[in-house]
């Protein structure tokens, strides 16, 4: 049985870049920039280009109480050589809560938890259409095959409502499988598997030679018996993160499960109530956004094996920090936040980073749908559940 808590959340998206290069540098720690940018109210999701040069992030809006502020659904583009911010508002846009860039960076697709996939032109910063998200009553996480022909998305209900959309034609499949309040989704850099990470940290892979299939292996995160929200992977999808989403006074537990064999190992932790992560640039690390426990409005960095906190990050954010985009292509980091701000983790390496990833991906025919894969990843949480 299940029960939802009391705050309802919009959480984060993940879209990881191609595979790092094993000799690539481990960071110094960040610095948080003085620079505090104004970004949309009830940050949902964000994500940095395939280039590394623009972030954009989907802000739910707030239509309660004013604190924070109330603020409509917006998108806001983020170019991170000036932090200059593009905002978008848009009758299209009624509830972002998940993104996903088209390989080329022209289309940006946003997930409306409440009615559709709103299909926004990057360069004019103006919605030109919709796609259908399927019949979940609620659908969460994005992704986008490298070709850009297929979005996957999924569904944070006890059901079967997870679905590949053809772009082209506009139409949805389901996949053949009971989920049960998936948080993550993730796709190898080789195009061969799917990960579907559930509330309870189950993850379901498939083969995407057949992606109507049933899975064909079941993992488990360590230490989720609570229920976590913050699913992310590092860059070359050999690892996936998850934190548990526990309430102060408790403590949460943050874990990682390596994909290769299956082992997972976990660390209880002070950073609470955690609805995103990412990596640090390099890959390494584990950057958890936290929203209570010992550290509201941190950001913590583990270390991205053992899962060892190694330092704390304190922003603007006076209790929720949201979600946090990174880039293999750049050293900045950027957090959005629950109330209308971004801040930045400067990490100290060179402006320009080496060629961490691959520019041209391997083309990989995967079934009957030609889905090409791309590692990518993403989740929504439309309301926190535990088990009763």
């Amino acid at each position: 049985m299940k029960k939802s808590l009391s705050r309802a959340l919009a959480v984060g998206v993940l879209v990881a870049a191609t595979s790092l290069l094993a000799t690539s540098p481990a960071f110094a720690a960040a610095t948080v920039s003085p620079t505090t940018l104004t970004t949309g109210v009830y940050a949902a999701a964000s994500a940095y280009n395939p280039a590394g040069d623009t972030v954009a992030v989907a802000a739910y809006g707030r239509t309660g109480a004013p604190n924070p502020p109330l603020g409509d659904p917006e998108v806001d583009f983020i170019d991170v050589k000036t932090n200059a911010v593009t905002v978008l508002k848009d009758p299209g846009l009624t509830a972002p809560t998940s993104l996903a860039w088209s390989p080329d960076g022209a289309t940006l697709y946003v997930l409306n938890a409440d009615t559709d996939i709103a299909v926004i032109d990057v360069a004019t910063h103006s919605v030109v259409g919709n796609l259908s998200s399927g019949p979940s009553p609620s659908p969460y996480g994005m992704a986008i095959t490298p070709d850009g022909n297929y979005l996957l998305v999924g569904d944070y209900s006890s059901g079967d409502d997870t679905v590949i959309i053809d772009i082209a034609n506009n139409t949805v499949t389901s996949l053949n499988y009971a989920d049960d309040y998936t948080v993550g989704v993730f796709v190898s850099p080789d195009g061969t598997k799917a990960y579907v990470v559930d509330y309870y940290g189950v993850v379901n892979v498939f083969d995407l030679s057949t992606p109507l299939a049933a899975p064909i292996q079941t993992l488990q995160f360590d230490g989720m018996s609570y229920g976590g929200t913050s699913v992310c992977s590092n860059f070359d999808m050999t690892s996936l993160y998850m934190i548990d989403y526990n309430e102060a006074p408790f403590d949460s537990f943050a874990s990682r499960i390596d994909l290769a064999t299956g082992a997972s190992v976990s660390v209880s932790t002070k950073m609470g109530e955690s609805i995103g992560c990412n990596v640090t640039p390099d890959g390494k690390n584990l950057l958890v956004a936290s929203s209570g426990g010992d550290y509201p409005g941190v950001v913590g960095e583990f270390d991205g094996t053992t899962m060892e906190l190694l330092n704390t990050y304190a922003t603007s954010a006076t209790d929720y920090t949201d979600v946090i985009a990174s880039s293999p292509k750049n050293c900045d980091v950027y957090v959005s936040n629950f109330e209308p701000s971004t801040n930045i983790l400067n990490f100290p390496c060179d402006a320009a980073l080496p060629n961490t990833g691959v520019d041209t991906m391997a083309t990989v025919t995967a079934g009957a749908f030609g889905l090409l894969a791309l590692s990518a990843g993403a989740f929504v949480l439309i309301a926190r559940r535990r088990k009763a």
